[in-house]
């Protein structure tokens, strides 16, 4: 097992790996091209690459964000725009043991760099997918986290082949 950050694989040789695996976290560092960078180093030619992140148009709302009518922007749709909000209650248990914990920083990243950061790098994108772990109920309460989905899917998905 290596603990490491993401933006720094240099403890790998050059295509190590056949498979990278990326579940929801990229959008915790500012600059996603410093990560897609390390995976083209360590992934082999015709590897593949499994991304998943925020959708950029969504991130930072919540169900939180219902307004009665809608569901409210509120943060700039920049590249590297630093967010800040609480998790949403299925992340964990508020209580008084968790008063303590801070929200979490994350960065947005537009969808045009996103894919164009994996494109100029040589990742081929194979399928994209914006429902993961979703199914939209139009019915739920609105200010539900079910309701939310609905009609903001929160993730994106991207699966890509190396082909430098």
């Amino acid at each position: 097992q290596v603990q490491g950050d993401m933006r720094d694989l240099s403890s790998f040789p050059d295509a190590a790996f056949d498979i990278v695996w990326h579940p929801y976290s990229i959008n915790f560092v500012p600059d996603v091209r410093v990560v897609f960078r390390q995976v083209a180093h360590v992934l082999r030619q015709g590897g593949l690459y499994y991304l998943h992140c925020a959708n950029p148009f969504f991130s930072g709302m919540t169900e939180q964000d219902w307004n009665g009518e809608g569901y409210i922007l509120r943060h700039p749709f920049i590249n590297g725009a630093e967010i800040t909000y609480d998790d949403q209650s299925w992340v964990y248990t508020r209580d008084a043991s968790t008063e303590s914990i801070p929200a979490p920083r994350k960065y947005r990243h537009t969808l045009s760099i996103l894919l164009n950061g994996l494109l100029e790098l040589g990742f081929v994108i194979e399928h994209v997918s914006d429902s993961i772990d979703v199914t939209p109920n139009l019915n739920a309460e609105p200010g539900t986290w079910d309701h939310f989905v609905a009609y903001a899917p929160p993730w994106l998905a991207f699966w890509t082949t190396y082909r430098p």
